[in-house]
């Protein structure tokens, strides 16, 4: 009887702290992300993960800021947001020009859905850079919300 109670208690354990996971970062002020293989857990705060109109707002106040298209040139050619530059997130030089930016000018990164520029964002604040923001619905939804004469 100790055995199935034992048991029964580690089950229910188990499954309640897999119904706790999340696959995307929390959403409080805070969040701790694992930096790469063996280096040290960072805190790194959110509050620059915006949807894509508060994004879009943020850019047009900001004069001096940096926009940032992670995407492929591949998913580039089909269409960006004005004014950005192309800094491939698959390519070999990624983070050697993530690190050509000015840290004194704001960053603003979007990909083609949100997963590729939430990753470049805690990136870039794991970097230093004090002033980052990501739009977290990527070009889909920019393109989606603000149609094709965006472009």
């Amino acid at each position: 009887m100790k055995l199935f109670s034992f048991l029964s208690c580690l089950a229910a354990t188990v499954f309640l702290l897999s119904c706790g996971t999340e696959s995307n970062p929390p959403t409080n002020s805070t969040a701790t992300v694992d930096a790469s293989d063996a280096e040290k857990k960072v805190d790194l705060s959110q509050k620059g993960r915006l949807p894509t109109a508060d994004f879009v707002r943020l850019l047009n106040e900001a004069p001096n800021a940096q926009l940032i298209d992670v995407r492929t040139p591949n998913e580039v050619v089909q269409g960006a947001l004005p004014n950005s530059v192309n800094i491939n997130y698959r390519g070999d030089d990624f983070e050697e020009e993530l690190k050509k930016l000015d840290q004194e000018k704001p960053v603003f990164v979007y990909c083609q859905s949100g997963g590729r520029s939430a990753k470049t964002y805690f990136k870039l604040k794991k970097m230093g850079f004090p002033e980052v923001y990501e739009m977290t619905g990527g070009y889909l939804d920019w393109k989606k919300q603000f149609g094709e004469s965006a472009d």
